[in-house]
């Protein structure tokens, strides 16, 4: 996930983000890809989907989460 990684924590530095929500976001990235065994760029938005529904329903994640 290197570049697409750096990019991405790059772009919440522009946002002020604190450290701990960009180590959570990339942390959720990383999660989805392992998920799907594939690089995130190669993931479209209905596996996206699939995957938060994935996570609410058969992980009761918090809808915060």
């Amino acid at each position: 996930m290197g570049k697409l990684r750096d990019k991405m924590k790059q772009d919440m530095e522009l946002k002020h983000l604190s450290e701990r929500t960009i180590e959570t976001y990339l942390k959720c990235v990383e999660n989805l890809a392992k998920h799907y065994g594939k690089p995130p760029e190669d993931i479209g938005h209905e596996a996206i989907r699939d995957f938060i529904y994935y996570l609410l329903k058969d992980k009761q994640a918090s809808q915060a989460s």
